[in-house]
């Protein structure tokens, strides 16, 4: 068998020049997770190829480049495959995706079919471009399997942004009702939470439920050896996030040896700035490299996810924040939210409520533990 990772990964030797072309902030929860995906297909010695068309907002108003460059895909120093180009204009880019993929996936074909491999093209998310264009280019052969990781529900990326104009709009309900026609024609499913079946009925026979996945990354854990006791948020400043909650409730604490420190970007950014000026315990660093973000997660005395269970995404997704926080070896604070399986929340220190008093106590207790109680859920 042989694979096609089909992504929207950042090659990390051009990281920096995508990050630097464009205007807003690139997705770096996604990339972070198809990596980790092409780090586990490495580590089991998986025969594959990755073809990325990067995830980049459109030209002009979101990069400052019409079209995206030609590069090959490294991991660890040996090329695993490449990103391709594609036209970056408004509106046409979707168009110029499918077009690019779906040639690209057709040479891939010819040049690795046989009788003895069988070919399978994997995509990171049912994305409309992606999936049409595996289509169309395995439509003359036979025996090509099509398998989709769906994160998230089409309509919850689409719908987060409520301040998207309306020409936006109209184009993310035309992608997102494109999308859902196609997944009866997707062979597997590789769900984070076995209720995505209610949205994707297609789905009930053919998926498999992967919560998340953990890379082991080298850096110590030194837990609560700071002058203060530090909770950590990093992540997107969105209010679905649950960031406001966060500050109000920490800015209520009042205690000198405690530090809340947040790492990100998003719509609520200023709202972090105008907390961090008005009480110096809370610390804004922006946004941070992955490894950054790591290093501080196992710096901090406890990380925390905000999300309240209130929102219907929690019920359909797997929040990869959790994941990366339980992997890290610090203690996390966070909701009991129904894509996350029962048998995690013995792992973490768990809000029962949703209220602000709640919040406030949990952090209150949490932080009063010695070291030697936080290690207990340290992992």
């Amino acid at each position: 068998m042989k694979i096609l990772f089909v992504t929207g990964l950042y090659p990390n030797e051009h990281y920096e020049d995508l990050r630097d072309r464009a205007y807003g902030v690139l997705q770096n929860a996604p990339n972070v997770f198809q990596w980790s995906i092409v780090e586990g297909l490495v580590n089991n010695d998986i025969d594959f190829d990755v073809v990325s068309l990067p995830f980049l907002p459109a030209w002009p108003h979101g990069y400052n480049s019409l079209y995206t460059p030609l590069c090959d895909i490294k991991h660890q120093g040996k090329k695993v495959g490449r990103m391709i180009p594609y036209c970056n204009l408004v509106v046409y880019k979707t168009f110029s995706i499918r077009v690019r993929l779906q040639r690209y996936i057709e040479q891939w074909i010819k040049d690795n079919r046989g009788e003895d491999n069988d070919l399978v093209i994997l995509t990171y998310t049912p994305y409309f471009p992606h999936i049409r264009a595996a289509l169309n280019a395995i439509k003359d052969f036979s025996g090509i399997t099509i398998a989709s990781i769906v994160t998230d529900l089409v309509d919850d990326m689409m719908n987060f942004d409520s301040n998207r104009k309306l020409l936006k709009r109209v184009q993310c309900y035309k992608e997102s009702r494109q999308t859902k026609s196609l997944y009866k024609h997707i062979d597997k499913f590789i769900f984070l939470s076995k209720y995505m079946t209610e949205k994707i009925p297609s789905a009930l026979e053919r998926h498999i439920v992967v919560e998340g996945i953990s890379v082991e990354k080298p850096f110590p854990n030194e837990l609560d050896k700071s002058e203060h006791k530090t909770i950590l948020y990093t992540g997107t400043l969105q209010h679905y996030a649950g960031i406001a909650d966060l500050l109000g409730a920490f800015s209520k604490i009042n205690n000198e040896d405690y530090q809340l420190i947040i790492c990100g970007d998003g719509p609520l950014a200023q709202m972090v700035l105008d907390y961090a000026e008005a009480d110096k315990r809370i610390i804004y660093k922006g946004l941070v490299s992955h490894d950054e973000a790591l290093k501080l997660q196992r710096s901090a005395t406890v990380l925390i996810n905000p999300r309240k269970p209130d929102c219907d995404i929690t019920k359909y997704s797997f929040p990869s924040k959790t994941m990366e926080y339980l992997s890290s070896g610090t203690p996390m604070i966070g909701y009991k939210l129904a894509g996350i399986p029962e048998e995690y929340y013995k792992y973490y220190y768990a809000i029962d409520e949703m209220t602000e008093d709640a919040l406030i106590e949990k952090i209150k207790n949490v932080l009063a533990l010695n070291k030697e109680e936080l290690a207990t859920l340290a992992g």
